[in-house]
């Protein structure tokens, strides 16, 4: 049965997850400045009060998470999002997402933020069907094409 987990990003299985998520987006959109490394070490603002860490859990073993942190008092982003491709295609992604949604408004967000890259073609249909719209530029990722935003509130 899946469930999703509050997780410490430094955990095991949390940096697990997290580099299955840089391997997977690396691989499938080609990027070039996206550091494994740094990647699964850039954790400290996924955590309470201000972020969050989900681990999308199936008979305890990891095949989804995501990243939530603060931009600003009422705009958060969401970063890390991973769905391991044994689970999809069946709704983890949606259920992922509005998981942290959930998350953010309860820390007091009324927006969220989220970047990706043009060859993940699945995720902006994901974020598009959700209820994202497409933004400007609103950071440095020099692999991110795609800018999107919603308001929780």
């Amino acid at each position: 049965m899946l469930k999703f987990v509050d997780e410490d990003p430094s955990s095991n299985r949390a940096q697990w997850a997290l580099a299955e998520y840089i391997r997977d987006v690396t691989q499938t959109a080609g990027l070039t400045q996206l550091d494994l490394q740094a990647g699964v070490r850039d954790v400290a603002e996924y955590r309470a009060p201000t972020g969050v860490f989900l681990l999308g859990l199936f008979d305890e073993e990891a095949v989804a998470c995501i990243g939530l942190r603060r931009r600003n008092d009422v705009e958060a982003e969401i970063k890390r999002m991973w769905v391991s491709p044994a689970v999809r295609g069946r709704g983890v992604g949606a259920t992922l997402l509005a998981e942290v949604e959930a998350r953010a408004t309860e820390l007091g967000y009324a927006r969220v933020v989220l970047d990706t890259n043009g060859a993940l073609t699945p995720a902006i249909s994901l974020y598009r069907t959700h209820g994202y719209t497409p933004i400007e530029r609103y950071n440095d990722n020099a692999d991110a094409t795609h800018f999107f935003a919603k308001q929780l509130r």
